[in-house]
């Protein structure tokens, strides 16, 4: 069985098994250096490298030190894996780095995600929620937290901005554009607070490289749910699948728009959502007066 997450009040804390990789860690098409060539073109070494990824997110999550972790992984990086110029030198040097690396986080141990204190939920499970400025209204529902927090598609490294008295700002950034002025695409995300009725309300802030940043509230559950797929053998060449597995599921349940560059209070109280009047950068022209937003929870 897939393992479960948990959820704690005001962290929803999210526990995660990595999946098996099967391979590489990285776009193979995009592959441009000798060594990712040659483990693209090794079926072997491209299950280990995707494996290295999954072990070495896993034991980030889990780490009591993390900075000292990635530096550690870079100078394998830099130093073991680079000075190899074959396949079989790889092999062995993979092979040893996965070895160390789950023996600091073993296969089936679990890791805790959540809103407020790292490892975080990633941004881009929130983003993948989110509906996009030139769309109306939800296209994304649900996500499977037991098997994305550990894919390599949510991977990469996040941006953590205190604010103060409230809970941080959690975001992912795109890679500069070499020669373009305008800052990268970014989507980022802060917990505002959590419903009497068990909803988190997120505060999330959206930007497409220009000068607007366009944010919202997202409304989302994470729960349990029964639904994770398997297949068992039967007899001969027949198989059956079943869905009895458990599985943690994050939720969209709604969005409220707050505007391009919004600026106020946020508030939750039992299930209400108390939005201040706008102090941001088009207020001047809007006005917009603050509102209390009262949530009745799906049946």
């Amino acid at each position: 069985m897939r393992a479960l997450l948990t959820v704690s009040c005001c962290l929803a804390g999210v526990a995660a098994a990595a999946p098996v990789a099967a391979a590489a860690s990285f776009d193979c098409a995009k592959a441009r250096a000798p060594i990712e060539k040659t483990i693209c073109g090794d079926a072997a070494l491209s299950e280990l490298d995707g494996r290295l990824a999954a072990a070495y997110r896993r034991a980030l999550a889990l780490a009591s030190d993390p900075e000292a972790l990635k530096t550690e992984q870079r100078a394998w990086l830099t130093g073991k894996r680079k000075s190899c110029a074959d396949a079989v030198c790889l092999k062995q040097a993979y092979a040893a780095r996965l070895a160390a690396l789950e023996r600091l986080a073993p296969a089936g141990k679990t890791a805790t995600y959540s809103f407020t204190k790292a490892p975080f939920v990633s941004p881009k499970i929130i983003n993948d929620l989110s509906t996009g400025v030139a769309d109306q209204g939800d296209q994304v529902l649900a996500i499977d937290l037991s098997d994305s927090e550990e894919s390599n598609r949510y991977a990469g490294d996040v941006k953590v901005v205190k604010t103060g008295n409230r809970n941080p700002y959690v975001a992912t950034r795109e890679e500069p554009v070499e020669g373009d002025s305008e800052p990268p695409p970014e989507f980022g995300y802060r917990f505002v607070g959590r419903t009497a009725s068990g909803i988190d309300v997120l505060f999330t802030s959206e930007s497409g490289g220009g000068s607007g940043v366009f944010e919202s509230l997202m409304l989302v559950r994470v729960s349990e749910e029964t639904g994770a797929p398997s297949i068992t053998p039967d007899s001969g060449p027949r198989q059956t699948m079943t869905f009895r597995g458990k599985r943690l599921v994050i939720r969209k349940l709604g969005e409220i728009g707050l505007g391009d560059r919004w600026d106020g209070e946020l508030g939750v109280r039992g299930d209400e959502i108390s939005i201040g009047a706008d102090r941001g950068w088009f207020s001047d022209r809007t006005k917009t007066p603050g509102r209390v937003v009262k949530v009745e929870p799906p049946r």
